[in-house]
């Protein structure tokens, strides 16, 4: 093999390393309840937050007219990467609506200072009744917004009707996974260094080989 094929080889196999593919991304952060607490996740000020069965239960207990959830602080968590982020919801209920179908439901990555969100995505309740759970993948690139990932502050759900009336409801929250692609930079290194190194070799090796003869 010469040093061009085997660099093409190498090349290849970098490239390969560097595509999306879903099934290789790393787990950013993970939460699934299974410790009996909310890990860190709050409802807002008329809302209250439990661990309900190893699963997040929040709960507006009348008054406010959207039903929020908060994830922990994510700003010490490098989000540059996210590819898709996926949970299992349950809306249990709500006392203005007929059914999930007729709620605006919304996932927001926002920042820590009030600004416009990072990335939001709308959820859909379609043909899902009061206490069926719903298994959502959401992909970054089915996400609205632009706003740089290296600023991410937390997630946010929002629940509401279409009039935003005051209401008692609850949700639960289940196996929350953020995913994502890191960056390797030390493997980039190798694999350069490794072609360099191969190609260097090589041509010393050649150059050795078939340079000038010393005349008897």
């Amino acid at each position: 093999m010469n040093c061009k094929a085997a660099a093409l080889n190498i090349s290849m196999l970098f490239v390969c390393m560097c595509l999306p593919d879903k099934a290789r991304a790393n787990v950013i952060i993970a939460w699934d309840w299974n410790d009996g607490t909310t890990q860190g996740w709050t409802g807002s000020s008329a809302e209250v937050a439990a661990n309900v069965g190893n699963k997040l239960d929040v709960t507006n207990v009348g008054g406010a007219g959207t039903l929020q959830i908060f994830s922990p602080d994510l700003s010490n968590v490098d989000l540059t990467g996210l590819t898709d982020i996926s949970f299992d919801l349950s809306i249990t209920s709500f006392s203005t609506a007929a059914s999930p179908n007729d709620l605006i439901a919304i996932l927001s990555l926002q920042t820590l200072i009030p600004s416009p969100d990072i990335r939001t995505w709308n959820l859909d309740l379609s043909n899902l009744a009061f206490g069926q759970t719903r298994t959502f993948d959401l992909p970054i690139l089915n996400a609205s917004g632009v706003g740089s990932l290296s600023e991410t502050g937390f997630l946010s759900f929002a629940f509401r009707d279409s009039s935003n009336s005051s209401n008692t409801s609850s949700a639960l929250l289940d196996n929350f996974v953020i995913s994502g692609t890191v960056p390797e930079p030390s493997t980039i290194f190798l694999l350069g260094t490794g072609v360099m190194v191969f190609c260097s070799t090589r041509r010393n090796w050649r150059d050795g080989r078939t340079g000038p003869r010393k005349r008897a």
